[in-house]
């Protein structure tokens, strides 16, 4: 066997891709005095795991505390069999942690989108700062400009369509509470966000979800304003909801009339 394939070989074993071929370690594995070759590999393997298991409970606080720690180590051992990491940043290694959870069962129903949750918090947190407009941006245009104009967001803001409400089930388990919330499924839309170091969710209506979504894929204002046609004072609807973008500071800049894109 040559040094390029040991490698290969113990780099399968330790991240947990190869699962066999003990007898190949065995014999390209020099063995101690105290350590049989096999152990000496299990020494780096579970160093490895632990440390992955640990960058997945980063991301997912709440959600490992629920499980326990054997649940955890044992949930996040099998995830890594199916989503192996793959980049040299470690904090990605949970990025499908919570949509995975899906698949499974022996937890409550909305531990996943309370991963799923966590884990875009997470990434929130360390998105790259941006300036943050105001409303006053939009009287910088004429009026005859304004339905042409797009909105410039945050990086840190996400959207999720969850199958469930973690909102208090999140409240409840941050504020370290003992007796929490029943799954309440029902699907809920969320934006996450930064403001300075800190980081908010909140829920969004069907009007607010659509308009943001429209705005994010490089609408117009008058798209945005036709997004909330459906509500019974569609342009108070509208209104409120540009506003609340600006007041909640998920507004990075508000760009002229141009060409469709995306932004």
């Amino acid at each position: 066997m040559t040094l390029y394939e040991l490698q290969a070989l113990l780099h399968g074993r330790i991240t947990g891709i190869v699962q066999d071929r003990e007898g190949e370690l065995r014999q390209q594995v020099l063995p101690r005095p105290s350590l049989p070759a096999l152990e000496r590999v299990e020494i780096y393997e579970k160093m490895y795991l632990h440390r992955l298991v640990h960058a997945v409970a980063e991301d997912v606080p709440h959600t490992a505390a629920m499980l326990g720690d054997e649940s955890f180590l044992d949930l996040v051992r099998e995830y890594l069999r199916d989503h192996p990491s793959r980049s040299p940043d470690i904090g990605q290694v949970g990025r499908h942690f919570g949509a995975w959870l899906r698949g499974r069962d022996g937890f409550r129903v909305d531990l996943p989108d309370l991963a799923v949750l966590e884990r875009v918090r997470s990434e929130a947190r360390s998105a790259p700062d941006a300036p943050v407009a105001g409303a006053e941006e939009l009287h910088s245009f004429p009026p005859g400009a304004l339905p042409g104009t797009r909105f410039v967001f945050s990086p840190s803001l996400r959207v999720l369509r969850l199958h469930h409400d973690v909102r208090a089930l999140w409240d409840a388990l941050d504020a370290n509470q003992t007796e929490l919330p029943t799954p309440a499924r029902r699907p809920t839309t969320l934006a996450v966000w930064r403001q300075e170091f800190k980081v908010f969710h909140t829920a969004l209506s069907g009007s607010e979800a659509d308009a943001l979504e429209v705005a994010r894929e490089g609408g117009t204002l008058e798209d945005v304003c036709a997004a909330c046609a459906g509500e019974p004072e569609p342009a108070e609807a509208a209104f409120r909801t540009v506003l609340s973008w600006f007041a909640d500071g998920w507004v990075a800049a508000v760009t002229k009339p141009g060409p469709r894109g995306t932004h």
